[in-house]
């Protein structure tokens, strides 16, 4: 197995392939996989809901692929959405400045942000209006939606305030009725216990 530097487990295989499995693409790791890349280069950041990007030279890039430093991504939105923060953002110092735009609703609709973490297993249930059902909890959520969740395995509460920490209502002010849940890495399964991480074997 291998241990993302998040604390999750993926299997060995799956590094090093092109097609990042952790969240935080450890598992496509320069070093991990042997590749000399440029100092200050920035990994293309995944996509957040309704926006898409266009990479300047680089038509053909994926999120996860390395570009070089001062390398531009310049941001938009689908229709009905409008852009929340810089529309170009930079690669400085592997890191990508200004912060990532987000894409809302443009009709000034009242929401939640999304519920959404690789150490959560969430579920989102509308109850009010059109949208009334099961809705993906990686968009911004409605007024009256109701999100459930628990650790994903290998995970634990952050805390005693989260052991009862099961679900939050989204308010009419657009915030939720309780803090999201927070999960850290708990003590790893005896099947997950075994891990390399980054050139060695952890027991």
């Amino acid at each position: 197995m291998f241990r993302c530097k998040y604390g999750g487990c993926i299997l060995m295989n799956l590094t090093c392939n092109g097609e990042p499995q952790c969240v935080d693409w450890s598992d496509e790791d320069p070093i991990l996989c042997g590749l000399t890349v440029p100092p200050g280069s920035c990994h293309l950041p995944a996509l957040s809901p309704y926006s898409h990007y266009n990479a300047t030279n680089c038509p053909m890039c994926q999120p996860g692929a390395v570009v070089a430093q001062h390398h531009e991504l310049n941001y938009s939105c689908e229709v009905g959405h409008k852009l929340q923060g810089s529309s170009s953002v930079y690669c400085h110092d592997s890191a990508w400045v200004p912060q990532l735009p987000t894409c809302i609703p443009a009709n000034g609709e009242v929401v939640c942000p999304p519920v959404s973490s690789p150490r959560l297993s969430v579920t989102c249930e509308s109850r009010w209006g059109n949208r009334r059902g099961w809705i993906p909890c990686d968009n911004p959520l409605p007024v009256g939606t109701i999100a459930r969740y628990q650790c994903q395995q290998y995970y634990i509460p952050n805390g005693d305030e989260h052991q009862r920490n099961t679900f939050s209502e989204c308010q009419k002010d657009g915030t939720w009725s309780t803090d999201i849940l927070k999960c850290v890495p708990g003590r790893l399964k005896q099947e997950c216990k075994e891990v390399f991480h980054f050139g060695k074997y952890n027991l």
